[in-house]
């Protein structure tokens, strides 16, 4: 009984649940099924379906669906109490009666697996079955007191002898009744003494049972706390390893776009660098250009100016007279220049043109320049801003050896919880194996004890039966207990005269009868199928 209550009140506690309901049924079930109590053997099995079982039909429960579960998990009494078909008359010829001392098994507590990173399991919990044979001294006490009663009434009445039994006898009918009292108040003491004895022996099973539950109770509830504490610290350490994970991927994948914007803005940088210095080049080259041309053209303009004033010092001589020849070389001189001035004037439109054209171009590579320049400003910043990136990676990265020095802090402290766990669970073991030694001699020098009342029971149960022996075979004993019977039956004297001197007929029949007492006292005993009349 205790083992089947301590069961389903730790699994009770698991569920949930103070009071059996069909809630409470629903969730125990969901437990077992789940296969959260993988240690439950056989007798605890069955402790937990006889609990269930007796509490569902003490509550009257009744659910179908909650039946054919539990049939399934072979929780058979448990699911005939749901559906209906199970009553307590069944368990009826099962019923032991109340005993001074009952069959102990005290259950262990169920463990969870735990393992932390590859460490080593725990050695799994002690189980001790201490078993303590159901005393039988009251019976025999009984049977006893019987024995003496029947004796002494047969001795009273005359009921009782055994003529093959030829023991002489020296001791009246007083001397008879006092022994048999005296023997009597002796066997009573003795029940008293066993009964004393055997009610402090199951005390002190009580108080071992109550003190083996209480540690079964502190050990299952330690380990259960540590097992979750340990299981949190897994799943937080296995939080931390994911976070981890997922912050070096984002890493990767900035770095690797970092570096492409790198690889990119350095070849495009490259790029503009060079058609700059083209460009630089190409405004050095149209500069100088420009120079050459306004050089030229103010050459140019002086050569006119030149002829400008050789022209104004012609018109000056035409004023004059001159000989033919003079005018001759004049207009070839006016002619030539002329052509001159028409070729300075093509020369110089050329040269606008050109110095036009440059102009264009210069205009078109200062906007170029000053593009570029914006594009030179858009890349810095965008160094700026990569090298900012740069350096939140840098701080991400130190925050994650951090994290992995404290993945390391929490793995090292979990190793350290598991061996102070082994050690303290290695010392409760050593304590508690030491407790159930303790209990197995005390339950050892029980037994003794318990054999050496049978045996001083059994060499008192001799004795009485040699003493009824010889009061039975004693003449004097059967004459007085003979009339003591007719005295008693109120027979007439006539009658009685001729009972007592047909001796042979009533004395078989008084034999009879005493023959039928002793058979029903000690049945295994042999005696004489043939009676011999007394006297």
């Amino acid at each position: 009984m205790a083992t089947e209550d301590l069961v389903l009140k730790v699994i009770m506690e698991d569920a949930g649940c103070t009071t059996l309901t069909k809630d409470c049924i629903e969730n125990i079930i969901e437990l077992v099924k789940e296969g959260k109590y993988p240690k439950l053997d056989e007798d605890e099995l069955k402790a937990l379906d006889e609990s269930l079982s007796r509490l569902i039909l003490r509550g009257a429960i009744r659910d179908p669906k909650l039946s054919e579960e539990a049939s399934a998990l072979g929780l058979q009494k448990t699911a005939e109490a749901l559906a209906g078909e199970y009553t307590e008359k069944e368990e009826a010829p099962k019923a032991q009666p109340p005993m001074p001392s009952v069959n102990k098994q005290p259950t262990r507590p169920v463990q969870q697996p735990m393992r932390v990173q590859e460490a080593p399991p725990q050695p799994p919990a002690p189980q001790t079955i201490i078993r303590v044979k159901t005393s039988k001294v009251p019976a025999l006490l009984s049977l006893i007191s019987l024995i003496v009663s029947l004796g002494l009434a047969s001795l009273i009445l005359g009921l009782i002898t055994l003529p093959e039994l030829q023991i002489p006898s020296t001791y009246t009918m007083q001397q008879y009744e006092l022994q048999l009292k005296q023997l009597e108040s002796k066997l009573m003491e003795f029940q008293k003494s066993v009964d004393s004895k055997l009610s402090s022996l199951e005390n002190k099973l009580s108080k071992l049972e109550e003190k083996s539950n209480i540690i079964s109770s502190k050990l299952y509830n330690s380990t259960t706390t540590l097992t979750r504490e340990i299981s949190k610290l897994k799943n937080d350490v296995k939080d931390l390893e994911k976070r981890t994970d997922v912050i070096e991927t984002a890493i990767e994948n900035i770095q690797f776009r970092v570096k492409y914007l790198n690889e990119s803005f350095s070849s495009e940088l490259n790029a503009i660098n060079e058609k700059i210095i083209q460009l630089n080049s190409s405004y050095t080259a149209l500069k100088g250009m420009v120079l050459n041309i306004k050089k030229h053209v103010e050459e140019m303009r002086t050569q006119l100016n030149v002829l400008n004033e050789k022209i104004v010092e012609l018109k000056a001589n035409l004023t004059n007279y001159a000989s033919k020849s003079d005018l001759v070389i004049l207009f070839n001189k006016l002619n030539n220049t002329e052509e001159e001035i028409t070729e300075l004037r093509n020369t110089l439109k050329y040269l606008s043109t050109n110095l036009a054209r440059n102009s264009t171009r210069i205009e078109l590579i200062e906007k170029e320049v000053n593009r570029l320049s914006k594009n030179v400003d858009t890349l810095e910043r965008t160094l700026e801003t990569l090298s900012n990136v740069t350096s939140k990676i840098t701080a991400i990265e130190s925050k994650l050896r951090n994290l992995r020095m404290e993945i390391q802090s929490l793995n090292s402290s979990l190793v350290t919880i598991e061996k102070d766990l082994v050690e303290k669970f290695n010392a409760v073991n050593v304590t508690y194996s030491k407790y159930v030694k303790k209990l197995e001699n005390e339950i050892t020098e029980l037994q003794r004890e318990l054999e050496a009342v049978k045996n001083d029971l059994k060499e008192t149960k001799e004795s009485i039966k040699e003493m009824l022996l010889k009061a039975l075979n004693d003449k004097e004993v059967m004459d007085r207990l003979a009339k003591n019977l007719i005295d008693k039956s109120h027979l007439d004297k006539r009658i009685a005269e001729i009972l007592l001197q047909q001796g042979s007929a009533f004395y078989t029949m008084v034999q009879r009868i005493a023959l039928e007492v002793y058979y029903q006292i000690y049945q295994n005993a042999s005696f004489p199928q043939t009676l011999v009349p007394v006297g």
